[in-house]
């Protein structure tokens, strides 16, 4: 048999692979190279992102999002949902406050890492250390109306995610 180590990107995918009889160790990765810069800086206006595959709009939130937007108010909501340059979604995002990332099933995407190391505040339905976590509506829209109390940068945030994801994988 052949030996390997096994290695997945969070606790959901851990408890996946463990279903199948398949040890693995967690180590997100983020294939954008190079880091983002820290760039967070509030502003009165909340913006907010989040990224989709087309035809998968309730997978990743986006049905979730309208349905809940309007109890969000002074919230900009930006999608991204078709394929944009890595550039300029890179210059986009950069001013923005959060990335919300809501797939149930999920790798750590590269846009809640992006999040992460500009110094904002991303919002995942799967836990994270130093991203925020809301795993129903009201947690979420809790979590979206107190962005506008986040004055700082996540420095904190920022420091563990450029160690973490400089880590190698073996």
């Amino acid at each position: 048999s052949l030996e390997a180590e096994h290695i997945c990107e969070n606790y959901v995918e851990q408890q996946k692979l463990e279903e199948m009889g398949i040890g693995a160790r967690i180590q997100p990765i983020c294939l954008s190279t190079p880091y983002p810069e820290l760039s967070y800086k509030w502003t009165k206006d909340t913006h907010v992102y989040l990224t989709y595959r087309k035809g998968s709009e309730k997978e990743y939130g986006i049905t979730l999002i309208e349905e809940l937007a309007p109890r969000c108010p002074g919230i900009k909501f930006h999608l991204y949902g078709g394929s944009i340059p890595e550039e300029t979604f890179n210059k986009e995002i950069k001013n923005y406050h959060a990335c919300i990332r809501l797939n149930e099933h999920d790798g750590f995407g590269d846009a809640l890492a992006k999040a992460a190391l500009m110094g904002q505040w991303p919002i995942s339905v799967i836990q994270y250390p130093h991203i925020t976590y809301a795993p129903d509506s009201k947690s979420l829209v809790a979590s979206l109306q107190d962005l506008k109390n986040k004055k700082e940068p996540n420095y904190p945030g920022r420091a563990y995610w450029l160690k973490e994801l400089s880590r190698d994988l073996i």
